[in-house]
Order: C-alpha cells, then sequence, then structure tokens
C-alpha cells in the first residue's frame, strides 16, 4: 500500500469515524444517512461500505450516554482487505 493509499484510506475511516452508526452491517440505509450526514457523498459512502462492511463497535464518552464527559470518541470497522 502506498503513502497515499494510506492517507486516503485513514481519511475516509476519519470521516466515517464521525457518523452515529449502528453495530453491524454498515451498508444500511440508517448508517449510509448517518455517513451522508458526515458528510460522505454517495459515492464515497458506497465505497466506504464495501472496503468496511461491518461496524464491529462504537463509543462515545459523553455524561449523555454514560460516560465520564472526557468527548473521547471511537469507531472500530472491519475491513474486506487481508492486510490489517
Amino acid at each position: 500500500m502506498t503513502n497515499q493509499d494510506l492517507l486516503f484510506q485513514n481519511a475516509e475511516l476519519s470521516l466515517g469515524a464521525y457518523a452515529a452508526l449502528d453495530f453491524g452491517p454498515t451498508n444500511t440505509d440508517r448508517n449510509r444517512d448517518a455517513l451522508f450526514r458526515a458528510d460522505m457523498s454517495p459515492a464515497q459512502a458506497a465505497a466506504f461500505v464495501t472496503r468496511f462492511p461491518t461496524i464491529i463497535t462504537q463509543f462515545n464518552d459523553t455524561p449523555a450516554e454514560g460516560g465520564m464527559g472526557t468527548s473521547f470518541s471511537a469507531t472500530v470497522f472491519k475491513n474486506t482487505s487481508a492486510e490489517h
């Protein structure tokens, strides 16, 4: 993987992590809509759900979600590549 490919993938993951996603398959109407609201274009979202078909977990440390309020956020995606 070239540096450009790695930078693109990490930028794409970062954008996807900003979406309020449900666990499980990424390619649901609700998750695609969340990716659109996170400023992905329809073409970007289609490529993203193909490359990262599963949302393993998402965590937001906000008081509203029972956290300590640090604003830490993490999303774990499963990809289709055998590289990672």
